[in-house]
């Protein structure tokens, strides 16, 4: 048994949330980071004449997807769930968020000058802790910024500087992440052994 299995919290029905009614569906997470990352591809490449309206709409709607997912954080670590009450549901919705999309970038970022992947304890590493996550969005708040200052794009490759690699993962995995994922390997190869033994079920078999 876990030495904390006593403490772990278990949602009660009333506390799983299903569908989050948006007040403004223009900033739901899904739509203000595929939008993020098409005026990031807009921009970079030289098609938008003049940057404001993209400057605008990162101080109104990305910045504020990040506002949410620094004060929803706390109902992401919450073992006891106490932390989920009082939270606001869309706040919840953008931490939530943030946090499968930093689960899969390691996964999910293919770069041609690193073709060989990404490892869970390289630079694209899920956060382990509130701290992390924190310091993570706040990485995010400043590439975007300074993205936004001609500082850097996504044409600037990966040399040195994974920050860069990191903020224009997040929104890039963010835009393409299925509702639902593919089963890793382990879970396949876990689904063709039950198949087998449902297969020799009931038959008494003797290896002597």
């Amino acid at each position: 048994m876990i030495d904390d299995e006593r403490n772990l919290w278990v949602p009660q029905p009333e506390q799983v949330l299903s569908r989050v009614e948006y007040r403004d569906w223009n900033r739901s997470p899904a739509v203000i980071i595929r939008k993020t990352n098409e005026l990031f591809k807009l921009c970079s490449g030289g098609m938008v004449g003049d940057p404001r309206p993209a400057k605008k709409y990162f101080k109104d709607y990305t910045f504020g997807f990040f506002d949410q997912a620094k004060q929803g954080s706390a109902s992401l670590y919450d073992r006891l769930g106490t932390e989920k009450e009082g939270i606001d549901l869309e706040v919840r919705e953008a931490a939530d968020y943030a946090h499968v999309v930093f689960g899969h970038m390691h996964e999910m970022t293919t770069s041609p000058y690193l073709p060989m992947g990404f490892s869970r304890r390289g630079m694209l590493k899920a956060p382990e802790d509130r701290a992390a996550f924190l310091k993570r969005i706040d990485e995010l708040k400043i590439g975007v910024w300074n993205f936004t200052e001609g500082l850097a794009d996504s044409r600037v490759v990966f040399d040195g500087r994974p920050w860069i690699l990191r903020t224009s993962s997040f929104f890039n995995v963010g835009s393409h992440i299925p509702m639902s994922l593919p089963d890793s390997e382990a879970v396949l190869a876990q689904l063709e052994r039950n198949k087998f033994n449902d297969l020799l079920g009931g038959m008494n078999i003797s290896l002597d």
